[in-house]
């Protein structure tokens, strides 16, 4: 920022920040907070005043589920970004530690299954998680509506099952849901069922023009996902 003084020489502002935390909220929902038309156009960086910094705080402040309209603050070092739905290089580039053919068939599994919730209404993101130890790293896939952390798998086959376990478990603990399920590429054999459940894990894969989804601890709790679900 840039301020004059009583001589008319300018000056340069500095600020520092901490305690940032990402908050995804479209524009036609921040506007109004701000006393600002929807259709407003936001630059990229805005300074707004006590007033109004204020409000929009009271007005993203409140709690409950993860919406655009009221979405939780995550804590320090967790970030919300959107999903590439539509762009699996995107997903596969920031994994460059796993092999790319087995990264390009889950960013493919997660696309189909975003592109099948998006048809019903749903909305969905991702997190960025940063460890103690200074590591980045992505989770898969968040279904807001149904308040769900969701990690992809290439195959169903035991060592991809419980990669994901793993993986889902810790991210778990720097992501709150109300629930967690691995998306598969198809049904994983009953023992992994079984593994999963008691885990209080649900089991995602493709059937027809859906997903079927087992419920954890419910093995006789399967359900064909309609697509207006």
């Amino acid at each position: 920022m840039v301020e004059r003084d009583g001589q008319e020489f300018t000056y340069e502002l500095m600020f520092s920040l901490r305690d940032v935390r990402t908050v995804f909220v479209p524009y036609e929902d921040l506007n109004p907070m701000l006393g600002w038309s929807a259709a407003a156009t936001v630059r990229e960086a805005n300074v707004y005043s006590a007033d109004r910094a204020a409000g929009l705080i009271d007005a993203l402040g409140g709690s409950g589920p993860q919406t655009p309209q009221n979405l939780q603050r995550e804590p320090p070092g967790v970030q919300v970004l959107p999903v590439e739905a539509r762009d699996v290089e995107s997903y596969v580039l920031q994994r460059p530690n796993e092999p790319s053919t087995a990264v390009r068939r889950e960013a493919e599994l997660v696309q189909t299954y975003v592109m099948w919730r998006s048809a019903s209404g749903a909305e969905t993101c991702r997190h960025g998680i940063r460890f103690p130890e200074g590591t980045t790293l992505y989770t898969d896939l968040f279904d807001i509506e149904l308040d769900e952390l969701l990690e992809a798998k290439a195959s169903s086959a035991r060592h991809h099952v419980r990669t994901g376990l793993g993986q889902i478990l810790d991210y778990s603990r720097f992501v709150s849901s109300r629930s967690r399920a691995l998306l598969l590429p198809d049904e994983p054999i009953d023992d992994l069922k079984e593994l999963l459940t008691q885990n209080h894990v649900a089991v995602v894969w493709p059937h027809g023009d859906g997903f079927v989804r087992l419920e954890p601890q419910s093995e006789d709790n399967l359900v064909a996902a309609e697509a207006d679900a």
